[in-house]
């Protein structure tokens, strides 16, 4: 979303590219320390990648688990579509707080149809 490559985040950290795919993947975990450092290559607080999880979406109960699964690996199919960034990245550069709030109104009304 922030409209850097894996490649260009991997040299930045002295990773490799592939490492970064994993853990955007989800495939490998990360440590504190990593998160970090990407915060600190990409200028962002910590809490960018917390952003909308609430307090206890770390530890889902067994009985959701599932469910939460395949609503994480819905999310990461729409995340990874180049659709979906430049989507988003346009939807960033809106400036106004009410152009935003009527853009989101707009989008709703059309997905509704």
């Amino acid at each position: 979303m922030l409209g850097h490559s894996q490649t260009t985040l991997a040299m930045a950290t002295g990773l490799t590219f592939q490492q970064v795919q994993k853990y955007e993947s989800g495939a490998n975990r990360i440590s504190s320390s990593r998160l970090f450092e990407f915060c600190r290559v990409l200028k962002v607080p910590v809490s960018y990648f917390f952003d909308g999880l609430s307090q206890d979406e770390g530890d889902p109960d067994p009985v959701t688990k599932p469910t939460r699964d395949a609503e994480l690996h819905e999310f990461r199919n729409l995340m990874n579509k180049r659709e979906t960034l430049e989507f988003i990245r346009a939807y960033n550069g809106i400036e106004d707080p009410k152009l935003r709030r009527e853009f989101v109104a707009l989008v709703k009304r059309a997905a509704s149809n």
